[in-house]
Order: C-alpha cells, then sequence, then structure tokens
C-alpha cells in the first residue's frame, strides 16, 4: 500500500485516485497524504519551487541540459492550464534518465558490454571468469552518476545477476510472459 501511494502522492494525486489505487477508503489516502506532506515538508518546498520554475520560465532543463518547453494546454472546457502532476514527473524521470545515460557511459569507457537499458535498468553481459570484477565496477558507475547529478547524494541500488539460461521476469509480468513464451514456442515447435 505504501509504495504506491507514496509514488503517487509524490505526484499530487488527489484523494480520490489514491483511495483506488491503494484500495482504501478516502479519508485513510487523505491521512496518506497529509502525513506525507508533514513528513517531507522540504521535499515539497523543492516540488513546488520546481514546478513554479518550469511554470514561469517556460521549459524545463535536466541536470545534463535536457530541454523541453513547458505550454499551457487548455483544450476543452474545464482543463486545467497545466498538469501539475506531469510537471512534478518531469524531473524526477529526467534526472533518473540523466543518471542512466550517464552510468551507460562510463560504463561503456571501461569496455564493459552494454545489451540493453530498461526505464532505470541496465542489462550487460560479462565473462562469468569476471563476473564479480566487472559486476562492482557496473555498481560503482551507476552509484558515481547518481552522485555526480545529484550533488553527492547516494541512490541505493540492486544487482541481480542471471547465469546462462536463467530468465529475469518480474512477478507482475509473469503471466504475460507465460502466454507469450507458450505462444512462441508452439509457433517454433520447440520445448525450451
Amino acid at each position: 500500500m505504501y509504495k504506491p501511494g507514496i509514488l503517487s502522492t509524490q505526484y499530487k494525486v488527489g484523494a480520490a485516485t489514491l483511495a483506488r489505487q491503494i484500495k482504501k477508503s478516502e479519508a485513510v489516502a487523505h491521512r496518506m497524504i497529509a502525513g506525507h506532506h508533514r513528513t517531507f515538508a522540504r521535499y515539497w518546498e523543492w516540488s513546488d519551487d520546481v514546478v513554479a520554475n518550469m511554470i514561469v520560465t517556460g521549459f524545463y532543463r535536466s541536470p545534463l541540459g535536457w530541454e523541453c518547453h513547458i505550454r499551457p494546454h487548455c483544450n476543452k472546457p474545464g482543463d486545467r492550464l497545466f498538469n501539475e502532476q506531469q510537471l512534478r514527473n518531469r524531473d524526477i524521470q529526467t534526472t533518473g534518465a540523466d543518471i542512466l545515460r550517464t552510468a551507460c557511459i562510463f560504463i561503456d569507457q571501461l569496455g564493459i558490454e552494454l545489451l540493453a537499458t530498461a526505464h532505470d535498468a541496465i542489462l550487460t553481459l560479462v565473462p562469468l571468469d569476471r563476473l564479480k570484477e566487472q559486476v562492482k565496477m557496473i555498481e560503482i558507475c551507476m552509484r558515481k552518476a547518481g552522485e555526480l547529478l545529484l550533488n553527492g547524494f547516494q541512490l541505493k541500488g540492486k544487482t541481480t545477476i542471471l547465469h546462462p539460461g536463467e530468465k529475469w521476469i518480474e512477478a507482475r509480468g509473469r503471466k504475460t510472459f507465460e502466454i507469450v513464451d507458450r505462444f512462441l514456442r508452439g509457433m517454433h515447435g520447440t520445448n525450451g
């Protein structure tokens, strides 16, 4: 309940929407939102300043200089001038993307083979005989990229190591993966 609650609250979701997301009453959602504002008052001050600055200047610039122009949108009666949730999300998402790009540059400079990125993760291919050493270097690259772009603040990360033949599947995607996997195996007449 708290993870989706905190994430939604950071983007200024309303109590009715939050109540549906966490499957609790609006009263519980109101208390959760109020508690978040009390506990993380400094975050809210910062977040309000970021949003106000975007609206006043008409653009947002990520830590690495990616620019996005902010324009009012009123397409139909009742539209808000600005979508505050999108503006609050923009800083978090673009900073995260900058951190990931920076980590990829660091990893590439070390000669580690990058296979893909996925939202906030990096998939690499490393020789088994150098696994521990290269995993440590990748973790350092991720940590240093965050520190560089967050003025020394250290983000926590998690490393998942898969060996040949293993698959990584999030619990929420397992059913979909199994359906697609069965379909593909059927198309190709394979058993594994």
